[in-house]
């Protein structure tokens, strides 16, 4: 008899093995029925953001008193410009590169 095809998606069980392990069969159970796992994650999903949502509502906004602040005018005083003088350009000499220096 143990030449005999099966039938079951689960593997072959050992002969020490009595039957299919609990994790055996809850693996088989959620393969079975995806609607029954996409509704409860839907649920746990929903009990996240309701949770959020709560916490936040309930959260209490801490008034801090309104400070008056005044910022003086200081008088703006600039130093005369500084004037350089005009490069001197002579006009009669050959130009140096850079890699002549």
């Amino acid at each position: 008899m143990p030449d005999e095809p099966r039938s079951s998606p689960l593997p072959p069980a050992s002969p020490t093995e009595a039957g299919p392990s609990q994790r055996d069969l809850a693996v088989l159970f959620l393969r079975n029925s995806p609607w029954l796992t996409i509704a409860v994650l839907v649920h746990v999903l929903l009990f996240a953001i309701f949770s959020v949502m709560y916490i936040t509502h309930e959260k209490k906004v801490e008034r801090t008193q309104d400070t008056a602040v005044s910022i003086a005018r200081t008088p703006l005083v600039l130093p005369p410009a500084i004037e350089e003088p005009p490069e001197i350009i002579d006009r009669n000499s050959v130009p140096l590169l850079p890699s002549q220096d």
